[in-house]
């Protein structure tokens, strides 16, 4: 909304917390939903009292629908949640007694799509998704905690939704150098959605269908990768 000369904007409070001590139980974020069109949207996950909640404020209609509520265990992760391109569907992790599953939401229909099976993750590792350029995988990467036991490379896995299946399996597909330069990727996912290129922890740059095919050397002695546009007239493409 574009301001008159002179007037201030107004501010609006969607969620707060309170808590006291050092009680550590609690969080709360947000993120605009990216949609081309509609009504302007924020997600918010509260966590409070044992129980999260993830919300979705609709800004213009001043309304707010609750897309899950359950009992939660507390912990913070560093995990990384993911939106389609199109604002549609969000995908984020949810912890199981067994282990963490990832869970796709129907953004418009307010509830869940489809899930993973359990994922291979142990509680504390750290899962990061994201949707492939197309919307139509959902790409997850598993890492470990700093410390001690953080290793030097994160599996990578994907998880396509399957007619007539709720629950999908994933699929490893690689398994990537994690240098402890965060400003250097060693993953890239061109925009035309057919295939994931990653350097692995030899420094070789590979490339890999989403479904698991076609794992091939591009070349070596690379250190990080970048998608910067979509392009198919590699020799390795063909």
């Amino acid at each position: 909304t574009l301001l008159a000369t002179g007037e201030q904007p107004s501010v609006r409070t969607l969620r707060s917390l309170s808590w006291s001590g050092i009680e550590m139980n609690t969080r709360l974020s947000a993120s605009f939903v990216p949609a081309q069109a509609g009504p302007a949207q924020v997600i918010v996950n509260h966590v409070e009292y044992g129980t999260e909640h993830l919300l979705v404020h609709d800004l213009d209609a001043d309304t707010v629908e609750v897309l899950w509520r359950e009992g939660s265990d507390g912990a913070y992760r560093r995990d990384l949640s993911a939106f389609s391109h199109d604002g549609a569907y969000l995908a984020s992790r949810r912890q199981r007694g067994e282990g963490p599953i990832i869970i796709v939401a129907d953004l418009g229909l307010r509830s869940q799509s489809w899930s993973s099976t359990l994922f291979p993750a142990s509680n504390d590792q750290i899962v990061k998704s994201r949707f492939a350029p197309l919307d139509d995988y959902v790409i997850v990467a598993i890492q470990n905690e700093e410390g001690i036991n953080r290793g030097h490379t994160q599996r990578v896995y994907s998880l396509q939704k399957e007619d007539g299946r709720s629950r999908v399996g994933a699929r490893m597909i690689a398994e990537a150098d994690w240098p402890y330069d965060t400003d250097i990727p060693t993953i890239a996912m061109p925009a035309n959605g057919s295939m994931l290129a990653y350097v692995n922890a030899q420094r070789e740059l590979r490339s890999v269908f989403y479904d698991g095919t076609g794992d091939t050397l591009v070349t070596g002695n690379v250190k990080a990768v970048w998608s910067l546009k979509g392009r198919r007239d590699f020799s390795w493409w063909r």
